[in-house]
């Protein structure tokens, strides 16, 4: 019974590190398309 707290307990960590992970791959996305937008707007 310990040993499947435990597990459940992983598996719901790993859940949450794969969407921490999304959101900083998302938010490395985001601040690249903004330096791009700000240098095309600096060319113009």
């Amino acid at each position: 019974m310990v040993v499947e707290a435990c597990v459940k307990r992983t598996e719901a960590l790993e859940v949450k590190n794969k969407i921490a992970e999304r959101m900083l791959e998302r938010q490395e996305a985001f601040s690249i398309e903004n330096v791009l937008r700000f240098c095309m707007l600096c060319l113009k």
